[in-house]
């Protein structure tokens, strides 16, 4: 589905109140990097969620697996994408307590979105 990323056309009926006479232009542009930090419960399926619909949108990303699922996301997620041919750079995993690192990664001046659960 990733490849099929576009922009479309919207009626403007679609907003509240207007007429049928407009069109609206919708364009998906990537936002550049994003910081995911899954949760400790699932942190594989829920990563993967986070992940997925970020590359396909053309971001990059760092995600801050759980303390204490730090394999799952280096092994687990970082290894596969690696595997199946992901750019250098494109997905990077960093690991850490949330309450060291956590701050810094969602502050941090190219952090253009943050994806959370928690």
């Amino acid at each position: 589905e990733g490849v099929r990323i576009g922009g479309e056309l919207a009626l403007s009926d679609a907003f509240a109140g207007e007429k049928r006479n407009k069109l609206a232009l919708v364009q998906r542009v990537p936002l550049g990097v994003i910081v995911a930090i899954p949760p400790y419960n699932y942190p594989l399926n829920l990563a993967v969620s986070k992940v997925g619909p970020a590359l396909m949108a053309g971001n990059s990303m760092v995600m801050k697996p759980p303390s204490a699922g730090a394999v799952t996301g280096l092994v687990g997620i970082a290894a596969v994408f690696h595997a199946a041919g992901c750019p250098p750079g494109l997905l990077n995993v960093v690991t850490g307590k949330g309450s060291e690192i956590g701050d810094y990664l969602t502050q941090h001046k190219y952090a253009q979105g943050v994806t959370f659960t928690g």
